[in-house]
């Protein structure tokens, strides 16, 4: 418990790969996590190895687990949270860096001494650390300036949709650098600001993957007179998501912004995955960064804004069958502007009203109707405003739900009526028990489904409801 004993090293071996570095500060038990590369069948010697040569420093570790990630979900990527490389300068038990360090798993480029991979506690010059945790391990890569990270990730299939995510944070005391994300040398991310000091999540949908690897690079874009700033890097997933199927859900790659990927915005944006189209008033739709006007995106650097009764577009073909749940970021349109309400259109059909009344996103997801596969059907936004009020939109995806609980569609206590003239349509798979059902004025028992009540049910599924008695009159 003494402070002299504190802050200790030791290193994670797989066979003969590190997977990562461990600090031990306190006397108290923590939980540390890491990630290993991607393993084959077979034995492992699994190690433990001090590095601090200090004689009385030392770690106490206990109750340690391998948990299995399933398989086919998440891309190869080396050395995820920045945790293994050579020696991290001379300085034991403080905050030591390296620029562009050895045996990281990760290439470090750009102009000298831009990037690089430092602990995240204490304070030295140049302070390129934070007094925070990091999220993964110890350690976490920085960019500063117009330094740049990278490495080729391996995709575990082809022709599936993969989502990236990271943690990132700001230098303490230099705020306010930026990067993007680049794949294979494209924007996926035009422009990112590090604006805290603790880290936050960032998350973006790859376009479909069409190869097997793809490089990717984190790249800073401040000038030579912000090279004090740095943006910090931790935690970096890829994992997938589903098959192809919807394009640029965060309204990233698209063309330049006018006033550039910061403060700009553009109308009616093409090459961008969707279609924008203007309302009878010429209230147009479009793409934007942080503006004055509109807002901030949730993710990335940019969102889309829709206004008046414009129209945001995208045609969508899902290649496997099955039941699929639509989810997006939703904020108002900040002041004098808020306060506006859209509709969300699939196949032609209204999902759902969406009212947004504040500058704070909040997450809609909706469960869609059951689609066989191959089946292309058109996913539709339309403003429901006759001003220049507007929402804002981001993090756009389709997720195909592998189990179906319809369990969860209704409570056992619904009670359903459909008047005479009118359509039930199912669209799951099994039997769903509920409290009562009307069918044209008369009370229905037993299964309801397309084949008992084709004039009133159609689509796939059943409901069920138990006979609740006869009842006789007698005069």
């Amino acid at each position: 418990d003494s402070s002299a004993y504190r802050q200790h090293d030791f290193g994670v071996w797989l066979g003969t790969r590190q997977v990562a570095v461990a600090k031990t500060y306190f006397p108290v038990f923590e939980r540390f996590e890491f990630v290993t590369p991607r393993l084959t069948n077979g034995t492992y010697e699994l190690r433990f190895q001090g590095i601090v040569s200090t004689t009385n420093r030392a770690s106490v570790i206990d109750d340690v687990r391998l948990d299995f990630l399933e398989d086919g979900t998440f891309a190869e990527i080396a050395n995820t949270g920045f945790e293994y490389s050579d020696h991290l300068g001379t300085a034991s038990g403080t905050a030591t860096y390296q620029f562009a360090p050895g045996n990281a798993g990760w290439t470090f480029d750009g102009p000298t001494n831009t990037s690089g991979i430092t602990e995240s506690i204490g304070w030295v010059a140049p302070r390129v650390s934070i007094a925070r945790r990091t999220p993964e391990g110890r350690r976490c890569g920085f960019i500063k300036g117009s330094g740049r990270i990278g490495q080729t990730i391996a995709f575990p299939a082809t022709g599936a949709v993969y989502r990236l995510a990271i943690q990132t944070a700001s230098r303490e005391g230099y705020e306010n650098h930026t990067f993007r994300i680049l794949l294979d040398g494209e924007p996926l991310l035009a422009y990112q600001q590090t604006q805290q000091t603790y880290f936050q999540p960032l998350e973006i949908t790859l376009p479909p993957a069409t190869n097997w690897t793809a490089d990717l690079v984190f790249e800073g874009l401040d000038a030579a007179e912000n090279k004090n700033r740095f943006s910090l890097i931790d935690a970096v997933r890829v994992f997938r998501i589903g098959p192809a199927a919807l394009s640029n859900g965060s309204f990233e790659t698209t063309t330049s912004l006018p006033d550039g990927d910061y403060s700009g915005y553009a109308t009616l944006c093409e090459n961008a995955g969707w279609i924008f189209e203007a309302d009878a008033a010429d209230r147009k739709p479009g793409i934007s960064g942080r503006h004055a006007y509109f807002g901030l995106p949730y993710h990335g650097g940019r969102m889309a804004f829709l206004q008046g009764q414009a129209v945001i577009r995208q045609t969508v073909t899902l290649p496997e069958a099955g039941t699929y749940a639509l989810s997006f970021f939703a904020a108002s349109r900040i002041a004098p502007w808020q306060g506006y309400t859209f509709e969300v259109c699939w196949a032609g059909r209204r999902i759902a009203m969406v009212p947004v009344d504040t500058g704070f996103y909040r997450r809609c997801r909706f469960r869609l109707p059951r689609v066989a596969a191959g089946e292309t059907v058109e996913l539709l936004f339309r403003g429901q405003d006759n001003s220049s009020n507007g929402a804002l939109l981001d993090d756009v995806t389709l997720e195909r739900l592998d189990v179906c609980d319809t369990a969860a569609l209704l409570p056992p206590t619904a009670e359903i009526s459909v008047a005479e003239g009118a359509r039930l349509e199912l669209d799951f798979e099994g039997v769903l028990p509920v409290a009562g059902v009307t069918l044209g004025g008369a009370a229905r028992s037993r299964v309801i489904d397309a084949t008992t009540y084709p004039g009133f049910v159609t689509g796939t599924g059943a409901l069920y409801t138990s006979a609740k008695g006869t009842l006789i009159s007698v005069r």
